[in-house]
């Protein structure tokens, strides 16, 4: 984390090393000019709480969360943008959360869940919710922010579409997104297939970089006005 900073400035934060890649890039002045400070927050409810102990005590003045996230209505493409106005989990209050004028975004409540929804199926059920998207990480951070008194801005890149599936990697996952390669091997040893599903992924993940890197660069700038 970026973190030697005395004043109070805005937090940008995202789950996975590639994630936090493509917003670093957008931020690579920002960050050399001590106008911003960056983290990689980790992957999942667990990691987002413990993430909020660590940056308990830094200067913040907001909390900026980006990434990539699920689609669960018919109307959001992949490539789409989603900027939150309420952070929801189930069996908890909604969370209001602001939002920038930035250009080509959808704004809307977004869910937070335990563990990724990989099919049709469990994302066409998660619409009952009045979710537009789905990701694993928000609801503690905007917690926390709301406790804390910081306002808290969430921005996601549609990653799969509502009637998409994902290969399931709960397993073989790291906190920051990155792979465990022993129990991954075992199980490409089992199911060679998942290799072309991560082939795909992965070429979508690049070609979405661009996306992500874009617009962290215009919350940061709209950042500045706010």
């Amino acid at each position: 984390m970026d973190n030697s900073y005395q004043s109070p400035l805005p937090l940008f934060a995202a789950p996975s090393s590639l994630e936090y890649s493509a917003v670093r890039r957008a931020l690579v002045k920002p960050l050399t000019d001590g106008q911003v400070q960056l983290a990689m927050c980790g992957v999942g409810e667990g990691q987002a709480r413990l993430f909020c102990q660590k940056i308990d005590n830094l200067p913040v003045s907001c909390l900026v969360l980006m990434g990539w996230a699920g689609g669960l209505v018919p109307d959001l493409a992949v490539g789409d943008v989603v900027c939150a106005d309420t952070s929801l989990r189930e069996g908890q209050p909604r969370l209001p959360c602001h939002t920038l004028p930035i250009k080509n975004n959808r704004r809307g409540p977004i869910l937070t869940v335990p563990k990724a929804l990989l099919t049709p199926f469990e994302k066409q059920t998660a619409q009952s919710s009045g979710a537009l998207a789905v990701e694993m990480e928000a609801y503690p951070l905007a917690d926390w922010a709301a406790r804390k008194g910081f306002p808290f801005f969430h921005v996601r890149v549609i990653l799969d579409g509502w009637d998409e599936s994902l290969p399931d990697l709960n397993k073989e996952l790291d906190p920051s997104g990155g792979m465990h390669w022993l129990p991954f091997l075992s199980r490409l040893g089992r199911h060679p297939g998942i290799l072309k599903e991560l082939w795909k992924l992965n070429s979508r993940v690049r070609a979405l970089d661009a996306i992500l890197e874009k617009m962290a660069a215009d919350v940061f700038n709209a950042l500045l006005l706010f």
